[in-house]
């Protein structure tokens, strides 16, 4: 009998390999959203080397504060480049015998409820919430997952309440990322910036 492949038993050999390419991939690709974000920080007067670094004690507060009240620009920057470090998960839930549920879709749904029993309209309020408790911010040790849609729905109610504070968000300017430097809304560039998602190869 030959023996077990490295890595496991029947595990193709070069699964480690692929495995680190794509943990790899996922890291450059949050590299590049965050550095189109500082780069489209220009569009709102912004430059992004000159705003002070934040240690993260006060983006979960930010994100709660900015559907519901004016914050500044520059932690507007802040909230946005969070948004983009953690986008939610997007897909599809492959059909699972009843015995077989996943832990994804579960936990989306758990995380709904739980946001729903804390009167919690956006992620970001809810974080602030189990912050402010004491309780861990890394969903997944609790069971918990978010979807892209959740992320996506807190992106525009921050925008449109912010909009009445910074009309500066309501205009067009230039694409600096377009070749042609076409005119698009600011906030419509942002948005793109964030979640962006090349369609998956069938």
């Amino acid at each position: 009998m030959l023996p077990p492949k490295a890595g496991g038993i029947g595990e193709p050999k070069k699964a480690a390999r692929r495995s680190a390419r794509l943990a790899r991939r996922v890291i450059d690709r949050r590299a590049r959203r965050l550095k189109r974000i500082a780069y489209l920080a220009g569009l709102l007067g912004l430059d992004h080397r000159s705003i002070p670094a934040d240690k993260g004690q006060r983006i979960h507060a930010l994100r709660a504060e900015a559907v519901s009240g004016r914050i500044e620009l520059d932690d507007l920057l802040r909230v946005l480049l969070k948004l983009a470090k953690r986008r939610g998960y997007k897909g599809s839930f492959k059909v699972r015998k009843e015995q077989d549920e996943g832990v994804v879709e579960p936990g989306i749904n758990h995380l709904k409820q739980q946001m729903s029993d804390a009167n919690c309209t956006t992620l970001g309020q809810y974080l602030a919430k189990r912050f402010e408790a004491g309780e861990t911010l890394k969903l997944k040790e609790a069971g918990l997952y978010s979807h892209r849609d959740m992320l996506e729905d807190e992106f525009n109610a921050i925008w449109v309440e912010q909009v009445n504070h910074h009309p500066i968000l309501a205009e067009s300017r230039p694409d600096p990322l377009d070749k042609d430097k076409r005119s698009r809304l600011i906030r419509d560039q942002f948005f793109d910036a964030i979640f962006y998602q090349r369609p998956l190869k069938s």
